[in-house]
């Protein structure tokens, strides 16, 4: 049993927080989350950071996520995640996952 609880410790906590693996002093100019319920991305746009557009986004679930990811473009561009999941409906940030 407590192999089962070590094991369900690492397969759900072991992803850092997108604002511990790419810190940023400035607060994005627009977060959001794409998907619903318990899981979906949690995404976090500065429209023009340091001369370029930044994306960051993160894939979470109830018992699992995936490493955050930065994408960069020219200001006013869109980045390659912006264009897959162009026109997916979106929902404000969830207040849980708001930037730090």
């Amino acid at each position: 049993m407590k192999i089962f609880g070590i094991a369900l410790l690492f397969m759900s906590g072991c992803c850092a927080s997108p604002w511990s693996r790419y810190p940023r002093k400035q607060r994005p100019d627009l977060a959001y989350s794409l998907g619903g319920g318990a899981s979906g991305y949690d995404v976090y746009v500065w429209s023009c950071l340091e001369g370029k557009k930044t994306v960051v986004f993160q894939y979470t679930a109830e018992m699992s996520c995936q490493a955050a990811q930065q994408e960069l473009a020219p200001c006013g561009e869109e980045t390659a995640f912006e264009r897959a999941h162009h026109g997916e409906r979106h929902a404000a940030a969830r207040e849980s996952r708001a930037w730090r």
